[in-house]
């Protein structure tokens, strides 16, 4: 009995004095890898940065029951107010397992494993275009390497209040995160992940209070989730807007078109709200299913960048909106080249015990280079939609309608709609479906005139633009071609 006794405090001892050895050499190790790595691909490797960070410069000091991890970052441009982004240094003291005591209360080290890293986390330097006074505190960072290639990272950040530079005020009950990690050919990657929130909310200089309650943003499966119990907007001068019980999912991915080379994104979005409230009226519930498919990105994020250089320029509106569809025609051929579609799978809202329902199919055959004008788009664009809405809803879109048309109220313009075959008398509301197809648009089973007229003007300034063009080059011709005897003094 007593040299089992013996024995076992030995084979503890020696796991005890050899178990730290071993992990801090596994960490050493792992921290060698990561630095002969190619700079780009070094910022991917921390949890929760991407390429566009930059590592400066990264120091460790091994020891034999811990070690420490100083690592300098540069951030992108993006985040921070001053160009450049000041570096930003981070300071993790890293405590060897099998039992990393020293690291946690001993109930949590005494669970095994390979180490335990805490860091306290300075973001105020990201946030610096906010004006954050007091700063923000240290996001206390407390991750856990496990021996099965994974490992756990959990974030605090204690409640707060903050003026920012502007004059607002922001206030939070506290944060709390945790994010999964997977290990895999000695490289990291981010896994699922979870951020929950008490209370945030948003005051400004002009009296408008946006706040949200019982927060939580997280991601399993590659999708993305978001759940708040309550979002409010409050102004004196308005009626207060809110929305209950509200989540949101969003997942998508990227494939390559083996075609053409390009990156196309696929994305799925739902929402659900079980209340939205303005004022006195209330209505809901809210459903939203939308999908997304084959969507060039690259030509879509430069067009996004051209229409923000756009908007950011002094120039009058009509040149504004001359440039803006410029801008669209230069990339329609390239966003539209592998055939996009966006689906409404289904848009419901409760209105009393009735509901508002719409859903549409839009998409385009795959352009090709001759396609370079408006009613070339458009002949490859296909479109399906319907509408089921309420008396009410429809009455008061009408005397919307109405305000802009004074000589015109809103029963006689329910039945001009009704009369002409644009909406469909059912139970207690309407219905219409519109189908665009080969540039001709029917409204209920009835071509639109109003669209004709327009697609006639259309092809009428296409072909008076061709004549031009036709003339133009015949005169090239013209005056290049030598002059014929009888033609000559």
């Amino acid at each position: 009995m007593r040299i089992s006794l013996f024995l076992g405090m030995v084979t503890l001892a020696i796991t005890l004095l050899a178990g730290p050895y071993f992990s801090g050499g596994q960490i050493a190790h792992w921290h060698a890898q990561w630095v002969a790595m190619p700079a780009p691909n070094k910022a991917a490797q921390i949890p929760g940065l991407s390429t566009e960070w930059r590592v400066i410069s990264s120091d460790y000091q091994r020891g034999f029951f811990s070690s420490e991890l100083t690592l300098q970052l540069q951030p992108p441009a993006r985040f921070c107010h001053a160009k450049p982004c000041a570096p930003m240094t981070t300071v993790s003291r890293i405590h060897h397992g099998p039992l990393a005591f020293g690291a946690l209360p001993a109930t949590q080290a005494l669970t095994p494993t390979l180490a335990i890293a805490i860091t306290k986390l300075d973001v105020n330097a990201l946030l610096g275009g906010f004006g954050l006074q007091p700063p923000l505190p240290a996001l206390d960072v407390v991750t856990r390497i496990g021996f099965l290639k994974q490992s756990q990272t959990l974030l605090g950040l204690p409640a707060s209040s903050h003026t920012l530079s502007n004059g607002s005020q922001f206030e939070q009950a506290g944060v709390s995160g945790q994010i999964q990690h997977l290990h895999a050919q000695d490289q990291f990657r981010v896994g699922d992940y979870v951020w929950r929130a008490g209370n945030l909310k948003l005051s400004s200089v002009k009296a408008t209070t946006l706040a949200l309650s019982q927060i939580e943003i997280r991601r399993d499966n590659d999708r993305e989730h978001f759940a708040a119990q309550k979002i409010s907007m409050n102004n004196p001068a308005r009626p207060t807007t809110s929305l209950t019980d509200v989540t949101a999912a969003l997942g998508s991915h990227t494939q390559l078109n083996t075609d053409s080379g390009a990156e196309l994104l696929e994305a799925r979005i739902e929402l659900d709200a079980k209340g939205f409230q303005q004022g006195e009226q209330a209505i809901g519930p809210l459903k939203l299913r939308m999908l997304s498919e084959r969507i060039a990105l690259a030509p879509l994020l430069q067009m996004q960048s051209s229409m923000k250089t756009i908007y950011a320029k002094a120039i009058p509106p009509q040149l504004q909106q001359m440039a803006l569809q410029g801008v669209l025609l230069r990339q329609l051929p390239a966003l539209t080249r592998a055939g996009p579609r966006l689906l409404l799978e289904e848009f419901s809202l409760g209105i009393g015990d009735e509901l508002l329902l719409a859903s549409f199919d839009l998409q385009m055959a795959p352009a090709d280079n001759k396609t370079n004008d408006v009613l070339g788009f458009l002949r490859k664009l296909a479109l399906d939609a319907r509408i089921e809405a309420p008396a009410a809803v429809m009455q008061s879109f009408a005397a919307w309608q109405a305000r802009q048309k004074p000589e015109n109220s809103a029963d006689v313009l329910l039945k001009q709609w009704v009369a002409d075959g644009r909406l469909l008398v059912k139970d207690r509301g309407y219905r219409s479906a519109l189908r665009l197809a080969d540039a001709r648009l029917t409204i209920n089973g009835n071509a639109s005139a109003q669209w004709a007229a327009w697609i006639a003007q259309l092809e009428a300034q296409q072909a008076q633009l061709r004549h031009q063009r036709e003339g133009l080059a015949g005169q090239r011709l013209w005056n290049k071609s030598p002059a014929s005897p009888a033609d000559k003094p």
